[in-house]
């Protein structure tokens, strides 16, 4: 009986110390969090390109000189645009 009460007492001492470390450390960690903020204040204003009756209305020399109008003003609009998305990066 004596030795089931010093193993009962044995085994409650070694679970109660087993739980207790020796040192408590809490040393505070910097996360960086991204947050969503708007990037782009104005889009750039998209150029009128002609349509497509319009231009099968016209002859041939006609067409190509409107066709490349509106390629070149096509172009400097998307670089306006990817000027403008690039700095959302």
């Amino acid at each position: 009986m004596k030795h089931i009460k010093i193993c009962a007492f044995l085994i409650i001492l070694c679970g109660l110390l087993s739980g207790c470390p020796a040192q408590f450390t809490h040393d505070a960690q910097i996360v960086k969090v991204p947050i969503a903020v708007k990037c782009i204040e104005q889009l750039p204003e998209k150029p009128k390109l002609h349509i497509d009756a319009e231009i099968k209305a016209m002859g041939d020399y006609e067409a190509a000189i409107m066709l490349l109008g509106d390629r070149i003003k096509r172009e400097i609009y998307e670089s306006e645009l990817e000027a403008v998305l690039e700095g959302c990066r």
